[in-house]
C-alpha cells in the first residue's frame, strides 16, 4: 500500500514511524528496570549462562541479595563452592539444550541430581536458585487473578462463600494447565470423585452442622458464663460494701462503749464521794445515780449492737466464701466444658 504512494508521503510515513519506535524506545529505556543490580545477576541461573564468565560472582552477590534465604555467609560460601562443581559438571551439558526454554525443569533436573553416595549434589544451590525463580517479575499475574474474580463473582452469584470461589479457581487453573476442557485426562479417580461428589457434599454439610451446633453452644455458655460472672462480681462488691458499712458501724459502737465506760467510771467516783461526805451532799449522789444508770444502759445497748454486728459481719464472710467457692468451682467447670469441644471437634474432623 505504501509502494503506490508519492514520494514524500512515503518520506512522511517513515518519518512518523520513526518518532514512534524512537518514543517506544525511550519509554522502555525509562520504565524498564535495565539497571536492576538484581535482575543483572539472575541471568546466571539460565542453562545457556553456566560456563559464563563472572557466574560465581554473580551467585554470590545474588546470595547477598535474598539474606532472608542464605541467612549466614557461611551458607553463601557453600553456594558459591556448589556452584564452582555445577559449572564444571559435564553431566549437565547433554540437558543443558533439553531445558534451554524451561528453566523451572531445569533446575528441578538439577536439584535431583545425586553424588556417588546418594546425597543431593547441589542441596543449597538449588534451593536458592529455586527462590529466586519465585521471584515475581510483574503485577499480571495477580491483577489477572482479580480480573478472574471480578468474573467470576457477579451480581447474580454475589453469596458465593470463599471457599466455593476458591473451588472454582482450582478447577479453571486446572483446566487451564491441560489447555482445555476436553484435554483433562479422565482418571479412574476422577470418576470415583464424580461419584461419590454428592455423598462426599452431604457428609460436608453434616459436618459443617454439627460444627455450626457446637460452637453455637459453645458461645451460648461463654455468655451465661460470663453474665455469672458479672453477677458474681456485683454481689461480691455489694458484700464488701456491707462489709465495710458492718465494720464503721463496729468502730462507731467501739467509741460509744468506751464512752459509757468513761460515764460509769466518773458516776462511780461522784457517788463514792457523795456517800463519804456529809448529808448536805445528797443531791450529788442522786446525779451520780443517774451517771451511773445512763452508762449502764449505753454499756448493755453497746454490748448488744457489737454482737448484732459481729453476727451479721459473720454472715457477711460466710456469703463471700460461699460465694469465692461457687466461682472456682465454675471456673473449673468451664474448663472441663473447653476441653470437651475441643474433643468433639477433633472427633468431627
Amino acid at each position: 500500500m505504501l509502494a503506490s504512494k508519492p514520494d514524500d508521503k512515503k518520506k512522511t510515513v517513515r518519518l512518523a514511524f520513526r518518532k514512534c519506535l524512537k518514543t517506544m524506545a525511550v519509554y522502555l529505556k525509562d520504565h524498564l528496570p535495565v539497571n536492576n543490580v538484581i535482575l543483572r545477576d539472575l541471568q546466571c541461573l539460565h542453562p545457556n549462562f553456566r560456563k559464563a564468565e563472572g557466574g560465581r560472582a554473580a551467585v554470590g552477590r545474588l546470595c547477598q541479595h535474598m539474606r532472608k534465604v542464605t541467612k549466614t555467609d557461611q551458607l553463601c560460601d557453600t553456594v558459591c563452592s556448589e556452584w564452582l562443581l555445577y559449572a564444571s559438571d559435564s553431566a549437565l551439558d547433554s540437558i543443558t539444550a533439553e531445558f534451554s526454554n524451561d528453566i523451572c525443569a531445569y533446575w528441578m533436573r538439577v536439584s535431583n541430581m545425586v553424588d556417588t553416595v546418594g546425597e543431593k549434589k547441589y542441596q543449597h544451590l538449588s534451593d536458592v536458585a529455586k527462590a529466586a525463580l519465585t521471584l515475581s517479575h510483574s503485577n499480571a499475574s495477580p491483577e489477572r487473578g482479580f480480573s478472574v474474580n471480578n468474573a467470576l463473582v457477579t451480581t447474580d452469584r454475589g453469596s458465593l462463600s470463599e471457599r466455593s470461589i476458591v473451588s472454582v479457581r482450582v478447577v479453571k487453573e486446572a483446566v487451564r494447565m491441560f489447555g482445555s476442557c476436553t484435554k483433562v485426562p479422565i482418571t479412574k479417580d476422577l470418576i470415583n470423585a464424580v461419584r461419590h461428589a454428592h455423598s462426599e457434599y452431604a457428609l460436608f454439610l453434616e459436618k459443617e452442622r454439627k460444627q455450626a451446633l457446637l460452637e453455637e453452644e459453645e458461645k451460648k455458655k461463654k455468655a451465661e458464663a460470663a453474665e455469672e460472672m458479672r453477677v458474681q462480681q456485683r454481689t461480691s462488691k455489694r458484700l464488701h460494701e456491707l462489709l465495710a458499712e458492718q465494720a464503721q458501724l463496729e468502730t462507731v459502737q467501739m467509741a460509744e462503749q468506751e464512752t459509757a465506760r468513761q460515764l460509769i467510771a466518773e458516776a462511780s467516783q461522784k457517788l463514792s464521794a457523795a456517800v463519804q461526805g456529809t448529808a448536805n451532799n445528797l443531791q450529788g449522789a442522786k446525779v451520780a445515780q443517774a451517771m451511773l444508770s445512763a452508762g449502764n444502759e449505753k454499756l448493755n445497748a453497746t454490748i448488744k449492737q457489737l454482737a448484732d454486728i459481729k453476727h451479721e459481719k459473720e454472715k457477711i464472710e460466710e456469703k463471700l466464701r460461699k460465694l469465692e467457692r461457687t466461682g472456682v468451682d465454675k471456673k473449673r467447670t468451664a474448663g472441663s466444658a473447653t476441653s470437651e469441644p475441643a474433643a468433639k471437634k477433633r472427633k468431627l474432623h
